[in-house]
């Protein structure tokens, strides 16, 4: 009897196995420090949050590539606020649902694979302050 049962528990759990995976969307509104992520459009606020988002959401070359995932699979676009200096290398690395970002003219370096692998964008905007 404990073999059957065991033996029934193991096909159910291969079986379960080739069942698809379903990625769950973020739904609920996120913040980090100087970030916030709503409705899929990620805010940087300023020099401190692109560092945050840079080194705690996306993944660093040690890290495994899917480091939170269903986060970055949540962002459809970034908004840049003016203040902001610099885009961190690797700082948007994969997000594979972004399409479009708008860059103030505060920006001065974008680093390196800033965008790599973002193969739904379409729209870069850069805002210039005429003040």
């Amino acid at each position: 009897m404990k073999k059957r049962i065991m033996s029934m528990f193991i096909i159910f759990a291969m079986a379960a196995r080739l069942l698809p995976t379903v990625a769950v969307p973020v739904s609920a509104n996120l913040s980090g420090n100087g970030w916030t992520l709503a409705n899929g459009t990620l805010t940087i606020e300023n020099d401190i949050g692109m560092e945050d988002w840079a080194i705690n959401i996306s993944p660093q070359p040690n890290e495994p590539a899917n480091k939170n995932k269903e986060i970055r699979d949540s962002v459809t676009a970034i908004v840049i606020e003016y203040g902001v200096t610099s885009i961190h290398d690797s700082a948007f690395i994969f997000l594979l649902n972004l399409t479009s970002v708008i860059i103030p003219d505060s920006v001065i370096t974008i680093g390196f694979w800033s965008f790599t692998g973002c193969t739904k964008l379409t729209s870069v905007i850069i805002v210039i302050d005429t003040v």
